[in-house]
């Protein structure tokens, strides 16, 4: 009898541990689950972050873009206008970051003279009209009736050659560390309507001949260009710097 009544009772406690253990291995499964969702969307939102990360860069990278091609707008805008209020005074200056037609003329002349100078160096290298473009915005403060200004931004491409050539100028200053070579424009009463003195202004920064051309309609001898210069030099390497 007690035998009989044993067996029922084992039956249901085994029935109810197998149960046990389904429902631990439902929960298990369950937990193995919900760990595979938060891992699949925490790879989700770090694929997003990625994403929206890159896209800021992006942002971030047109942003820079168009404030540096503002930049360049608002400094040719400057140019456009300052070449506009000097043109009544000095209308042969193109404003453009080229030299006036008078003064190519007179530097290409002076290169071919013979010997080898600073003239030769401004024929063989190429202008860079953006640079030299804001150097004549730079100047055109000091634009009047007596005093007109032609940029001068080159790269060369022999640097000690460069310097040579700015030592062998009638006239060299030290100015803020820098060997600044002037010459006048001696023939420039011949290629103008006009009477009027010019002086070129140069020196080297890096692989580059700086400077400009100032006209004066004054008489103004090269010890007054001299003592004028540094103010301007100091606007022109801030411009470009």
């Amino acid at each position: 009898m007690r035998v009989l009544l044993a067996a029922p009772l084992l039956a249901m406690l085994a029935c109810d541990s197998a149960s046990d253990a389904t429902e631990k291995t439902k929960k298990t499964a369950s937990d193995a689950v919900d760990a595979t969702k938060k891992v699949a969307d925490d790879a989700s939102k770090a694929g997003q972050q990625a994403v929206d990360a890159s896209k800021d860069a992006v942002n971030a990278s047109k942003k820079a873009i168009d404030a540096s091609t503002k930049a360049a707008g608002d400094a040719i805008d400057a140019s456009t206008k300052a070449a506009g209020g000097a043109k009544k005074w000095w209308d042969d200056i193109p404003g453009t970051g080229e030299l006036s037609e008078q003064t190519t003329t007179w530097i290409k002349n002076a290169a071919a003279s013979g010997g080898r100078s600073i003239e030769n160096i401004l024929v063989e290298s190429e202008t860079h009209a953006p640079e030299a473009i804001k150097i004549g915005a730079a100047l055109a403060s000091s634009v009047d009736s007596d005093s007109g200004f032609e940029p001068i931004y080159v790269k060369v491409a022999d640097t000690a050659d460069t310097d040579t050539k700015i030592g062998d100028m009638p006239r060299v200053e030290v100015i803020d560390g820098l060997k600044i070579g002037l010459k006048r424009v001696d023939s420039w009463e011949g290629l103008t309507q006009k009477k009027e003195r010019g002086y070129l202004v140069l020196w080297r920064e890096d692989d580059h001949l700086i400077g400009f051309v100032y006209r004066s309609r004054r008489e103004i001898d090269m010890a007054k260009v001299a003592a004028e210069v540094p103010p301007l030099i100091s606007l022109v390497r801030k411009a470009v710097e």
